[in-house]
Order: structure tokens, then sequence, then C-alpha cells
């Protein structure tokens, strides 16, 4: 007999599961030059891909009302990732782990997303804000567990992957309502909002990516950017919580035009001299732009459970391509070219958006 569904274990299981996933992004920033030195060169760029690849067919399968896709099977999926990659086994090996870690990375975005806006009701935009503030909960800890296991990457990974196991029995499966199947009916118009969440989740991936790296070339010590990658979470995080109370004061679609102009002030001072305190900043401009895109898309497109899919789709594309978009602006300018390139990346996005959201806006009305 199905248990009740509890509001307290929904919160529990999401946040807990947030937390955990957060931290991969911080890891991943300080892994990759690890394993390149271990592995040598030749998989840094398809690590951040197959994660992102990953987590597109798990939003995919959401998107076509696939059905058991649960915050179970995507805690275990995780926690199956997160051991592979504290185990290594050369790139093939950390490559696979990268793709099973971003199934159950965009599978667990996907539901829990989904579920707290629309199972808290009213509070629904400030709880998506509030669980997706937690997310950067593990991204600022799990630098900071770097340091303390001796700059070891691996033993961080497997203590991940058992806390995540532990979550599971925490999940309950959704209520029962009545859901479609197959694709459901898509608006081109609507769909055109997706350009703008690539180029916001591209700045986001490649921060968090390569920006450790980027200050790494500057000279900066292991123990330094890892304080920073925890600082950039840290700004992540306080941007995030700050949307439980934005969210009921502000659009979201400003909130999101924000964190643009922030990327574009960030890259800004780290050019002029301040990379530091840009690169560490810049976690507050990309912190707020997910949910506050998720909550503004669902306004665009409407109620149905399969929509909630539609967010993530052009956020995962550009987890999945953007990588590898950088990686030749990298290879050429040097790691330090992600500045110039993130600050070009935003502006533009920022003009656009503000020229866009007229139409955007009569589209979601009609």
């Amino acid at each position: 007999m199905p248990s009740t569904p509890s509001p307290l274990r929904l919160l529990l299981a999401g946040g807990l599961g947030f937390a955990m996933m957060g931290a991969l992004p911080g890891l991943y920033g300080l892994a990759i030059p690890a394993w390149t030195a271990r592995f040598g060169a030749g998989g840094e760029g398809l690590v951040l891909t197959l994660h992102g690849f990953g987590s597109f067919l798990a939003v995919m399968a959401g998107l076509f009302g696939v059905r058991g896709l649960t915050i179970r099977v995507a805690l275990l999926l995780l926690a199956a990732g997160a051991a592979g990659l504290g185990l290594g086994g050369g790139w093939a090996g950390v490559m696979a782990a990268a793709f099973v870690t971003g199934t159950g990375f965009g599978m667990l975005s996907l539901i829990v997303n989904r579920r707290f806006l629309t199972e808290f009701g009213a509070r629904g935009p400030g709880m998506v804000g509030l669980v997706n503030a937690v997310y950067g909960v593990g991204a600022i800890l799990a630098p900071q567990a770097v340091v303390l296991a001796g700059e070891r990457i691996g033993p961080v990974y497997l203590g991940l992957a058992i806390l995540l196991a532990a979550i599971v029995p925490v999940a309950q499966p959704a209520p029962r309502v009545p859901a479609a199947a197959g694709l459901p009916p898509l608006h081109a118009g609507r769909l055109s909002i997706l350009g703008f969440v690539f180029a916001a989740v591209m700045l986001e991936v490649g921060l968090f990516g390569y920006g450790p790296s980027a200050l790494l070339a500057l000279d900066l010590p292991t123990r330094r950017v890892a304080l920073l990658t925890s600082g950039f979470f840290a700004a992540f995080l306080l941007a995030r919580l700050s949307l439980y109370w934005l969210a009921d004061r502000v659009r979201p679609e400003h909130l999101f035009l924000g964190g643009f102009v922030g990327v574009v002030a960030a890259m800004a001072a780290a050019m002029l001299g301040a990379p530091e305190a840009g690169f560490a900043l810049s976690g507050a401009a990309v912190g707020i732009q997910f949910p506050t895109f998720y909550v503004w898309a669902a306004r665009v497109f409407g109620s149905d459970p399969r929509y909630g899919s539609v967010p993530l789709i052009g956020s995962l594309a550009a987890a999945t391509l953007g990588p590898l978009l950088l990686v030749p602006v990298l290879a050429a300018g040097g790691a330090t070219a992600l500045f110039p390139a993130a600050l070009a990346i935003a502006a533009v996005a920022a003009v656009a958006l503000v020229v866009s959201l007229p139409r955007i806006g009569r589209l979601a009305a009609a």
C-alpha cells in the first residue's frame, strides 16, 4: 500500500540530493587537471560533454513521458557514477562514470525542480530557488574536502557515492496523477527561449569547469584556487538563497537578465586585473539564472508535467556542447581566454534578451 506523500520527505530527499549533486561541479573543476596529469591529455574536454549528454538523455526521457524516472533511481545513478569517478580507471573509466553521473544529474534535476514547483503550491517558485541554493552547499564544501583529503580527488568522490546511496531510503514516489505519454505539442516561438538558457548554462559550465584552470594558469597555488572555487560557489549559494525572497518581488525574466549583466561585470573585473574577485563573484551571476529561467519557462510553456523537461533541454544541450565550443577558444588563447569569451557571450545574450522580451511576453499570454 503506497505511503502518504510527505512534503518533509520530499524536502529532505530533494535538498540532500541536490547538496550532494552540487559537489560534482566543484570537483570536476579540480579533478580535470589532476586526471590530465595522471592519464595524459585527450579526455579533458569529453568529461563534461559526456556528463552533459547523460543529463540530456534523462531529460528527453522526461519530455516523452517515460515512466520510472524517480528520485531513488536518480540517486542510485549518481552514487554509481561518483564511485566510478573515484575509482578512476583511465580516461575510458572516467568518461563512462561521467556519463552515468550525468544521467542521474539530469534525472534528479528534472524531478526535484518539477515536484518542488508543483507540490509546494504558492511557495513553489521560492522553493525552486531554495532547493537550487542547497545545490551550492555541496559545491562549496567539495573543494575544501579535496584539500582535507590531501588534494586527492578519489576519496572525495567515493565518500560522495556513500552519502548519495544513504539518501535513497528517504525518497518517496511522486503522488499518482494521470500523465500523458509521448511528445507534447511544442510552439516554435516559445522554444526560442531555450537559446537564452543555452547561453546561461554555457557560461555556468565554462566558469566552474575551466575557471580553476584559468586561475592556475595565472600561477596561483592549488590551495588558493580551491579556496576561490569555494568562493565562487558561496556566491552562487547566496544568490540562490536570495531568490526565496526575490521570487515574489521581481519577475523571473528580469532576474535572469540580471545574471547576464552580472557576468559581464565580473569578467570585466577579471580582465582588468582582479581575476580572483571576478571569478568568485561570477558565481552569484550564474547562480540566479537556472532557477529564474525554470520559473519563467513554466509560465511561458504551461502546466503539462512533460513541459518540466523543456527548460532543461536547452540547459543540458549547453552542458553537453558548451565545453566543446569553448575548447578551441581556450586552445587558441590559453586558459585565461575564458574571461573575454564569457564576457562576449553574456553581453550578446543580454542584448538579445532585452530585444526579445516583449515578443516572448505576448507568446506566453496567448
